[in-house]
């Protein structure tokens, strides 16, 4: 039996997920095409932000210095340092501002959240879909930013199911998922090679490879986008 070998635009696994075109959905037609955000160069600017619970200032400190190391330039959201009813990092209204603010900014080439835990669900209604398929970029988080996903997916464009500065700090960029999102952030994306198995079929396949939380994935079902 051969091994597989498949290259996979992936963090942990990137969102390349069933996307709608201009922002509208079709729920009869699956579009199996993204449009794919632009790859970053040296000097761009990586916007932090933290769209759900709040993060500690160090965590975003020492991201912001791996992303120097990276040779990328970080710029932290107004009110990242915020926090809210105890967990949230600012008020639904003031994390919308912070993604708003990274999405409009044309000098901001990618969006990397800061962590999860819960909040995302509460920008659905206060974030039109064409507000992501007019500003394309790279959009990275896991856990509950999957929301943020799956909203990318249906307005159309890529997103990276990938490490947070709640993780990327700890080990202070150097491990294997924070140095996956770097490298696919520059545009060089990894391969995997499946081992053979006996009950592998010779043949061709093609299909949607999805990043998420799927307990994150069922509340936005019944949203009206």
């Amino acid at each position: 039996m051969r091994k597989i070998v498949f290259p996979a635009l992936a963090a942990l696994l990137l969102c390349v997920v069933s996307c709608s075109k201009d922002g509208q959905v079709d729920n009869a037609t699956v579009l199996l095409s993204c449009m794919a955000p632009a790859f970053l160069s040296p000097g761009d600017k990586v916007a932090l932000i933290s769209p759900s619970y709040f993060t500690p200032m160090e965590n975003v400190d020492t991201t912001a210095m791996v992303l120097r190391e990276w040779g990328l330039v970080p710029v932290v959201g107004q009110n990242v340092g915020e926090t809210y009813l105890g967990k949230y990092a600012g008020t639904p209204k003031e994390r919308l501002s912070d993604l708003l603010w990274a999405l409009h900014d044309p000098t901001i080439k990618a969006i990397l959240c800061n962590r999860g835990g819960y909040g995302t669900i509460q920008l659905v209604d206060l974030l039109p879909l064409k507000e992501m398929s007019d500003n394309p970029k790279w959009l990275i988080g896991f856990s509950d930013i999957t929301t943020l996903h799956g909203m990318e997916n249906m307005a159309g464009v890529m997103s990276i199911h990938g490490t947070m500065s709640s993780l990327i700090a700890p080990h202070h960029g150097k491990d294997l998922s924070s140095t996956l999102v770097r490298d696919i952030l520059m545009g060089t994306i990894p391969q995997y090679e499946i081992p053979p198995h006996p009950q592998n079929r010779y043949g061709k396949a093609s299909g949607v490879l999805v990043g998420g939380n799927i307990c994150t994935f069922a509340p936005p079902l019944l949203t009206s986008e």
